[in-house]
């Protein structure tokens, strides 16, 4: 029996249409995906929900640095600094390295990108690192926190010849930097290093405290 072009007609017309809807299906759930995906990002950026504090601590991180030979320090922090006698800047870097048997420091205040860069003597990173004994900051190892709200900032990394370091994170209201730390004690070591240089500045309150 031979069937006749116009006997498959119905058919093809029939494959078709299943075809077509199958088609749209997928292209409907795309779109309602990528609506949905970008809904989520808008009302949770950075997988933080609005009002609560993500914890990304290293509960594991040592409490205590057995090794005294600091060889890197770095500071990034949202704060009330003064720089070049009266201008007043928002935020502030502040590191410093060992460097072919010498401490490289920089410095960097507020927006305009206001720096100082200088060598220093490597005693310089032993007077840190007592100071850092001194403040126990090793307690505040393995801290990270962030909110949504916005007004505080810290970055901070200590590394120590033997590869321990301590390194502190926080982001967003007052409540993600930890309770007991203040940053005074740092920003007051870079401000005297910088006079001691030549470089003329001073500080005002220091805000990031926990």
């Amino acid at each position: 029996m031979t069937t006749r072009p116009n006997d498959m007609k119905p058919y093809v017309i029939f494959l078709c249409a299943v075809i077509g809807a199958a088609v749209v299906g997928v292209f409907i759930g795309f779109i309602a995906k990528h609506l949905r995906d970008r809904n989520n990002k808008s009302a949770e950026p950075n997988d933080i929900i609005c009002g609560k504090t993500k914890d990304n601590s290293d509960k594991n991180a040592k409490k205590h640095i057995d090794s005294t030979e600091l060889i890197s320090f770095s500071l990034k922090l949202n704060d009330h600094v003064k720089a070049c006698e009266s201008e007043m800047y928002l935020s502030a870097e502040y590191s410093v390295f060992l460097k072919d048997g010498k401490s490289e420091v920089s410095v960097r205040f507020g927006e305009d990108k206001t720096s100082f860069a200088f060598t220093a003597d490597v005693t310089v990173l032993e007077t840190l690192e007592r100071i850092i004994r001194k403040n126990e900051l090793a307690q505040f190892n393995g801290h990270s926190m962030r909110n949504s709200a916005i007004g505080s900032y810290l970055d901070l990394c200590a590394d120590y010849a033997s590869g321990e370091k301590i390194t502190m994170y926080g982001k967003g209201g007052y409540a993600v930097i930890p309770y007991g730390f203040s940053a005074e004690p740092y920003v007051d070591f870079f401000t005297i290093l910088c006079r001691e240089y030549g470089y003329g500045v001073s500080v005002s309150n220091t805000g990031v405290t926990g």
